[in-house]
């Protein structure tokens, strides 16, 4: 199962929740000007869902980013007391509750990523190097890359050493 598939199972479930109703699709602008005048960021589990499918999610804050926002934007139009804020504020609770369940898994196919895409970035010098000699301008930006990408790829703690040899190599 991917990352995608994982949000996706969540998301089912909160499609389940009496409380997501109220959150499901967006707000009419022309019905509720106001909502929109106020929620520079408007977000509903619907657009959670298209996100998904377009793989926008990269990891599970990003996901729980758009959760919360939800939450926030209910608190913002009605308070933190009101019956909206929270239903949002249960909702989130379940998304969090159901990542941190799946987190192992989650943070698996982060580290895969990861690995992956240093290998690629190892792959496009190693190429560049075959093709155009180590001297070339290709090959030398293709290995400047390399060292740029490795600073790039931000891992959690205790993924340096499954991604050592990678970078070591790139």
């Amino acid at each position: 199962m991917d990352m995608m598939e994982i949000f996706d199972s969540i998301l089912v479930g909160v499609a389940t929740m009496p409380e997501a109703k109220q959150f499901m699709v967006p707000l009419s602008a022309k019905a509720h000007p106001e909502y929109y005048a106020r929620i520079k960021h408007p977000r509903f589990i619907q657009t959670i869902i298209e996100n998904n499918k377009r793989l926008q999610y990269a990891t599970a804050d990003e996901f729980l980013k758009d959760i919360k926002l939800i939450h926030t934007n209910a608190v913002a139009i009605y308070g933190a007391e009101h019956a909206v804020a929270q239903a949002a504020a249960s909702l989130g609770a379940y998304v969090v509750r159901e990542v941190e369940h799946r987190s192992e898994r989650l943070q698996d196919l982060a580290y895969a990523t990861a690995d992956e895409f240093l290998k690629d970035i190892k792959l496009i010098h190693t190429n560049a190097v075959a093709i155009y000699g180590a001297e070339h301008a290709v090959a030398q930006a293709a290995r400047v890359l390399g060292h740029m990408s490795i600073w790039a790829v931000q891992i959690p703690g205790g993924a340096q050493g499954e991604t050592q040899g990678a970078r070591d190599s790139a």
